[in-house]
């Protein structure tokens, strides 16, 4: 079995009581963004990396390429890494995920999230197809990670799976 990192158990500890937040105050697609976008921001800024994102202007760097990165620079202001990448797409159907995800595969950050929803036997299924997606993508490295975190509309609350590319 795969263990959680050190990023990938700060994801999961924010992420995990969001749920419970979101479906008493009724927040929409668009507002459960905005707010995992805020959680995972702030987590990014204590580990002390640069976060980037939309809807925080002002307080993190506009979006680029993902809807979140975290980053660090040198002194000599030249990137150094990108330990998180993620990608958020509440359309309930593969085909509208995958798009979002492949952005993901083409990467090289040292941590991937894609975030979606679906009822308990869609999550089971879309963690299947994002998986083989994994292990298929020839241009990939052994040892990638990604962390899938699918909201269960039936369980009301996040399920999580850790993939390390074999």
């Amino acid at each position: 079995m795969n263990k959680f990192d050190a990023i990938e158990r700060g994801i999961i500890n924010v992420l995990s009581p969001f749920p419970v937040k979101a479906n008493r105050e009724e927040l929409s697609d668009k507002q459960w963004t905005h707010e995992i976008k805020g959680l995972l921001g702030k987590l990014g800024g204590e580990n002390n990396y640069i976060v980037c994102t939309s809807g925080y202007s002002g307080f993190y760097e506009p979006e680029w390429l993902y809807d979140l990165i975290w980053y660090d620079y040198n002194t000599d202001d030249r990137l150094t890494e990108v330990p998180l990448i993620m990608e958020c797409e509440w359309a309930p159907k593969i085909p509208d995920i995958k798009y979002d995800f492949e952005k993901l595969l083409m990467s090289n950050a040292s941590h991937r999230l894609m975030i979606f929803q679906g009822s308990s036997l869609d999550i089971e299924e879309k963690f299947e197809y994002l998986e083989k997606s994994i292990h298929e993508y020839k241009l990939g490295y052994k040892g990638d990670r990604y962390l899938l975190v699918g909201y269960d509309w039936n369980k009301e609350k996040f399920t999580f799976k850790l993939i390390i590319k074999l």
